[in-house]
């Protein structure tokens, strides 16, 4: 069960990630920051609870965060951006 909710609150960051970068808002940055944080935190109990092969685990929440901090990123500068104008 604990991997479902995993699953479903990764899925949600990506989805929150990309509607950041389409039409960014602080509040979208905040749920995105929230929902990568519970990502790695379920993540990290996984890998302990479950006794799982770390590289495996490790490369997928790389490849996750990888797209998460650059959507993130480029969510601020465009937010940053448009205050400016």
């Amino acid at each position: 069960m604990l991997i479902i909710i995993h699953v479903l609150i990764a899925l949600a960051g990506l989805v929150q990630a990309t509607y950041g970068l389409i039409l960014p808002s602080h509040g979208k940055l905040r749920a995105t920051y929230v929902l990568t944080a519970a990502t790695f935190a379920s993540g990290s109990y996984l890998v302990w609870r479950m006794h799982s092969p770390i590289l495996q685990s490790c490369l997928s929440g790389l490849a996750y965060l990888g797209f998460v901090i650059t959507a993130t990123i480029v969510s601020q500068y465009r937010l940053r951006k448009a205050s400016q104008l």
